[in-house]
């Protein structure tokens, strides 16, 4: 690394297992960026696990770097997250821009980045067009401790957790993520967990058997789809137990037609703070990654903490 790096990308490149042609798009991409002449130093993390990224993401803070480019998923962006936000003092000197990379961009996604087109992510990420975003703190317990995780996306607690987890420990077997992902949704769907809830939404009581519940300050994987991460505020989706495979067949079809909230039994909240006292023995993701933690949980948002690099207008 060279010693004057404050004016020099700080790319960070998380491979991903299962995903054809990873290295050969990085290739790519590195020959793009050599010929738009962008100072750039790389670090590849060996491990997909997030304190792998946290660290490398930490070393080239003390380093120096003030760009940093995460080439990778929604995970990869949140533990990233985590570790420019473990220099509070210097969060105010930092950019993090984003260019799309394997299975799940929820969160690039919803500023119109893709992983088609590299090019013109790179494009954007060089006129440096800035959005102070939101950043939200999930408080939780970890055996019987308090801990905290920082996030930009969302917060998820019951089946659409227990779907990423699973996924996880599915992919060793299956190879492919986006394969990996349908076998386990379409386990979850007829296994049919229900979770008694006990929470706090604007001073508002909510007991309950529920599915799944999130809490997004973006999209949500699509379940909170008018979240905004620059209001202040998180959007909550409570999916209540349907009675029928139909009711739930019905919401999946609305949850991938961008309809999700027309469901009846989504009952969606707009609030500042989500307090979670008991969710049973649900799991917990944040931005995509499990936690291992339980409730009680509590969750709100820094507004426009943090510089994120968007598109910038046509």
């Amino acid at each position: 690394m060279v010693t004057d790096s404050k004016d020099r990308w700080g790319i960070l490149f998380i491979p991903k297992p299962g995903v054809k042609h990873t290295h050969k798009r990085w290739e790519q991409i590195v020959s793009y960026l050599d010929e738009k002449g962008v100072p750039y130093d790389v670090l590849q993390s060996e491990s997909l696990k997030s304190v792998a990224v946290y660290r490398l993401t930490k070393m080239l803070i003390e380093n120096g770097y003030r760009t940093i480019i995460v080439v990778g998923g929604d995970s990869a962006l949140n533990a990233t997250v985590n570790g420019i936000m473990a220099y509070p003092e210097l969060v105010d000197e930092i950019k993090l821009g984003v260019i799309p990379n394997g299975f799940g961009n929820n969160f690039a996604h919803f500023w119109g980045f893709s992983e088609d087109d590299y090019k013109s992510a790179i494009d954007h990420l060089i006129r440096g067009r800035i959005r102070k975003v939101d950043v939200g703190i999930c408080e939780y317990v970890k055996d019987d401790n308090p801990h905290k995780r920082f996030f930009i996306n969302a917060v998820n607690v019951g089946l659409s957790a227990s779907i990423i987890g699973m996924t996880e420990e599915a992919q060793r077997f299956v190879g492919f993520r986006f394969l990996a992902h349908i076998v386990t949704s379409f386990l979850m769907i007829f296994e049919r967990k229900f979770y008694k809830l006990d929470a706090c939404i604007n001073y508002e009581k909510v007991n309950e058997s529920v599915m799944s519940v999130c809490i997004g300050s973006a999209s949500g994987y699509g379940q909170t789809p008018n979240a905004v991460p620059y209001n202040g505020m998180v959007d909550v989706s409570i999916i209540t137990q349907p009675t029928k495979i139909k009711e739930l067949a019905h919401g999946l079809w609305l949850l991938l037609a961008g309809k999700f909230l027309s469901c009846k039994k989504i009952h969606p909240y707009r609030t500042r703070e989500v307090e979670i006292s008991s969710a049973e023995h649900a799991r917990i993701s944040v931005d995509g990654r499990m936690i291992n933690g339980s409730a009680p949980l509590k969750v709100k948002v820094m507004q426009e903490k943090l510089n994120f690099i968007i598109p910038s207008r046509p």
